[in-house]
C-alpha cells in the first residue's frame, strides 16, 4: 500500500464504504473535493480489498 498517497487510500475507503451501503459510487461532489475520478480510485479500492482479505485470513482463524 506504500505506493499510494494517503489521499488515494482515503478516497478508496470512501468508495468502498459507499458501495457497501448501496450509495451511488462516486459523485460530482467527491470529484470536486478529492480531485480523483472514479476510474482513478477503483484500482486502489481493489488493492485495498485484496489486502484486507489477505490480512484478515489469519485473524479469522485466530478468533475461531
Amino acid at each position: 500500500m506504500e505506493k499510494y498517497k494517503p489521499s488515494q487510500l482515503a478516497a478508496a475507503a470512501v468508495l468502498i464504504g459507499r458501495k457497501a451501503i448501496g450509495r451511488n459510487i462516486w459523485s460530482p461532489t467527491l470529484l470536486k473535493y478529492s480531485d480523483y475520478r472514479e476510474e482513478d480510485v477503483i484500482p486502489v479500492a481493489r488493492d485495498v480489498i485484496a489486502k484486507m482479505k489477505k490480512e484478515m485470513s489469519p485473524l479469522r482463524s485466530w478468533f475461531r
